[in-house]
């Protein structure tokens, strides 16, 4: 754990809870804690936890993370889950991508709606192939060489998850305040 995360701390977190994010999940340099207070700042708006990986800092802009786009569609009293499948190979070269590009499906159940939403996840062969030459030794560490069909399926999620419950646009109905006591008379 560096430095950094000694400046902002959540409190009553058990440390294997905690996904640090000290770096930038794009370009990979470290956070000014400045960056890191901006990121917790945002995250609060959505109720979104940077501490438990649902939101992150890309390319120096706010992301959020499947994890994230999960926990946001939860919140909505309409989500009622929803059901992920690989796409099968021949079904992929119908789409017009490659024998060794990996699709997922998924599809978000939303009170109200006749047809669940449907997004798509992908990892094309060429993205894996770029990350490699692009970072050497180093791509092994990198989501889409160590985990392509992991990250296929993270995109499928988040992107589902998130076109039926857009950040920002419609606000999760807060949970009912529990009844008042009501005053000795």
């Amino acid at each position: 754990m560096t430095q950094q995360h000694s400046l902002i701390s959540r409190e009553g977190a058990k440390p294997k809870e905690l996904v640090p994010f000290d770096r930038d999940g794009g370009d990979r340099k470290l956070l000014l804690p400045d960056q890191v207070q901006a990121l917790v700042t945002w995250a609060e708006r959505y109720d979104l936890d940077p501490w438990a990986g649902q939101v992150i800092l890309y390319y120096g802009k706010p992301y959020v993370t499947e994890r994230g786009a999960m926990a946001w569609a939860r919140r909505h009293k309409e989500y009622r889950g929803h059901a992920l499948s690989l796409v099968p190979p021949q079904e992929c070269k119908a789409m017009g991508l490659g024998e060794q590009d990996i699709v997922y499906r998924c599809e978000v159940f939303v009170a109200g709606l006749d047809r669940p939403v449907v997004e798509f996840g992908e990892v094309r062969w060429e993205e894996v192939q770029e990350a490699i030459s692009k970072y050497k030794e180093d791509a092994y560490y990198l989501p889409i060489v160590k985990a392509p069909g992991k990250q296929a399926r993270a995109r499928a999620i988040r992107r589902a998850h998130l076109l039926a419950f857009p950040l920002g646009q419609e606000e999760p109905t807060p949970p009912e305040a529990p009844p008042q006591p009501k005053p000795p008379a």
